[in-house]
């Protein structure tokens, strides 16, 4: 998990986010979720969010391949354990 909300701000459109490493930060309402935030086309080598289906959360993860009709990402999940540079 990369983070968890544990708390909501007086202006109800920000969070106080506790993540991973333990740290804290507040995150706007559309920068958390995405809803209004213009849609990025995935290209190789970018760095994503996605589905691990054994444990059913989402993790950082890298594009390694894109198929030709653009509809499927092959993924690298990323080791958080390590630097992955």
């Amino acid at each position: 998990m990369l983070g968890t909300i544990i708390d909501r701000l007086e202006s109800g459109h920000e969070y106080t986010i506790k993540w991973c490493d333990e740290t804290k930060s507040s995150q706007e309402e559309e920068d958390l979720f995405g809803a209004f935030r213009r849609r990025i086309e995935p290209q190789v080598d970018y760095f994503v969010l996605a589905m691990d289906n054994d444990q059913c959360i989402y993790k950082p993860a890298q594009v390694t391949m894109i198929s030709e009709d653009r509809k499927t990402l092959t993924i690298r999940f990323l080791d958080s354990k390590k630097t992955n540079r």
